[in-house]
């Protein structure tokens, strides 16, 4: 989730690995729909935001709120979650600047989250994209102050949009909407600047601090601080529903007189749960950086001839479990590498005597024994070939590195 009630948070393809976060990505993207594009960037929302109907008609009618004054509050709710998409613009549109690239942004009811492609790897410009979404936030506040007080000299609170008491509202109800969101982009803005890793303060915190130990370890100090302040969070959430089981004549039941806030609890475990999953993603990075693809790369492949016949690699891949191969001509040269997808168009067009050539992938990608892990598996996310031949220093085929290799990598350091 991105925007959680004004948690913030990335996602990366890294993270994308894990199970946990496959399922909840699924539940996400297979439920909404795109509304529009702006920026080239997709625009989504989830089928549950209708359920904003609902939240906005029980709050006021547990409030004795009129229907006009239900209908102000759900306006507001609409302009709030506005403000929300403007945050994420912010973080998409900085990381944009930078190179990085927003796959969508979705609305849910409880926020919005922004897909970058991957995390800035300079610590000043995650820096930039963290603290670009507060950022607009902050902006918007100036600005509505800047309009209340010239245009109206009044100050409101969100509440007085759904109770008839305060006369001003009646009066003016724009100056009540406009104070209303003025006071939940304050909010917004200073709960995201929380130094709770993975929320954008702690990622501000993450990328101060990485500029002088690194990113692995600016990432323990901060998952570390985000997970103390979560505690924290919960023990206060959870506070009022003890104070139950104290005695009635005890002081502390005085004290501890605030209601239990379930959703408060519910945002400690987003931060425990995302901050140590993301943390063991950064040690996977890291590991894949120091790790190179001599480590891990095939010597054994099979190889087909540029004028082979379909049906002669067809029937060689219905013996194996490999999917991809590498295609020579006469000369041992390597020309390229034929693909699972292209044997699938070769076998449902049923070319069987087409030449392997036919379907060869000519334009194709190589590395060395040298480049590291995550060089590769960055590239292989971004070319459609899942197959790169490794080369000596002497140009010739000294094995192959594919996404399945990568992905046995990862699972071993994730053990």
């Amino acid at each position: 989730m991105r925007n959680l009630l004004g948690i913030t948070s990335f996602f990366n393809d890294s993270i994308r690995t894990q199970p946990w976060f496959e399922r909840l990505e699924y539940a996400v993207f297979h439920g909404s729909f795109r509304m529009a594009t702006f920026f080239k960037i997709p625009v989504r929302i989830h089928w549950s935001f209708s359920l904003l109907i609902f939240f906005v008609i029980y709050v006021g009618k547990t409030r004795d709120a009129t229907w006009l004054n239900i209908g102000f509050f759900g306006l507001f709710v609409l302009a709030l979650f506005f403000c929300v998409l403007l945050h994420e613009f912010g973080h998409a549109l900085s990381a944009q600047f930078f190179g990085v690239s927003t796959r969508d942004i979705t609305l849910l009811p409880i926020g919005g989250m922004a897909r970058l492609d991957k995390l800035p790897e300079n610590p000043i410009h995650e820096f930039v994209v963290a603290i670009a979404g507060p950022a607009v936030n902050l902006a918007i506040y100036i600005l509505l102050s800047v309009v209340l007080y010239f245009g109206y000299q009044l100050s409101f609170d969100a509440n007085d949009l759904l109770h008839f008491e305060t006369n001003r509202i009646i009066l003016d109800p724009t100056a009540g909407f406009l104070a209303s969101l003025l006071h939940a982009n304050l909010i917004l803005a200073v709960f995201n600047m929380i130094p709770a890793f993975p929320l954008d303060g702690g990622r501000v915190f993450r990328a101060l601090l990485s500029i002088p130990f690194g990113r692995a370890k600016a990432t323990a100090w901060a998952v570390f601080l985000g997970q103390t302040v979560a505690i924290a969070f919960f023990i206060y959430a959870f506070l009022p529903l003890g104070a139950h089981l104290l005695p009635e004549n005890s002081e502390w039941r005085a004290v501890i007189n605030w209601h239990f806030q379930p959703v408060l609890m519910f945002i400690s475990f987003f931060v425990i749960y995302t901050a140590r999953h993301e943390y063991s993603q950064v040690l996977l990075e890291q590991a894949m950086l120091e790790q190179t693809v001599g480590n891990i790369m095939g010597t054994v492949f099979t190889r087909f001839q540029a004028n082979d016949f379909m049906h002669t690699a067809l029937e060689k891949r219905s013996k194996t479990s490999i999917q991809d191969f590498l295609v020579f001509d006469n000369d041992q040269i390597l020309r390229g590498v034929l693909q699972e997808n292209d044997m699938d168009d070769a076998q449902k067009n049923q070319h069987f005597d087409a030449l392997v050539s036919t379907y060869t992938t000519t334009a194709f990608q190589t590395t060395t024994p040298c480049e590291s892990i995550k060089s590769v598996y960055d590239r292989m996310l971004h070319v459609e070939q899942s197959l790169f031949p490794v080369l000596n220093t002497e140009g010739s085929v000294a094995g192959i590195v594919d996404f399945e290799m990568i992905e046995n990598f990862m699972k071993k350091e994730n053990a």
